[in-house]
């Protein structure tokens, strides 16, 4: 579900956050979990090619993204993150600003109101 994946995601992203710029076997680890959900969120917000995306569940990954800061780890752990992965996070970012929720471009309010 859309906030397991983000209660996931911000777990490994807070735990990158703590490595150093050479890590060991466990943060291979964690980074390759966090991998696999940003593609997740990749494919949930895109869709993929057995699926389109659905609204509802793009709505709530969406909101669940923003209502705990997870938006703000992603965008200021960028550039710790692998090649790949930023390419991911990026794509997550832009597709969650075009995200309507209840007719509100809630992620740039969001961006909006963090402009730090």
């Amino acid at each position: 579900s859309p906030v397991e994946l983000v209660r996931d995601t911000r777990q490994l992203l807070l735990y990158v956050d703590q490595l150093p710029t050479s890590f060991d076997a466990q943060g291979n680890e964690k980074m390759t979990q966090l991998m696999k959900n940003v593609c997740e969120m990749r494919s949930i917000l895109y869709g993929n090619r057995e699926s389109e995306p659905s609204p509802q569940i793009c709505a709530q990954l969406t909101q669940e993204i923003l209502q705990d800061d997870t938006m703000r780890l992603l965008i200021t752990l960028l550039p710790k993150l692998d090649l790949e992965v930023q390419k991911d996070v990026t794509l997550v970012v832009v597709n969650l600003q075009r995200q309507q929720v209840q007719s509100r471009l809630i992620a740039c309010d969001y961006l909006e109101a963090n402009k730090d």
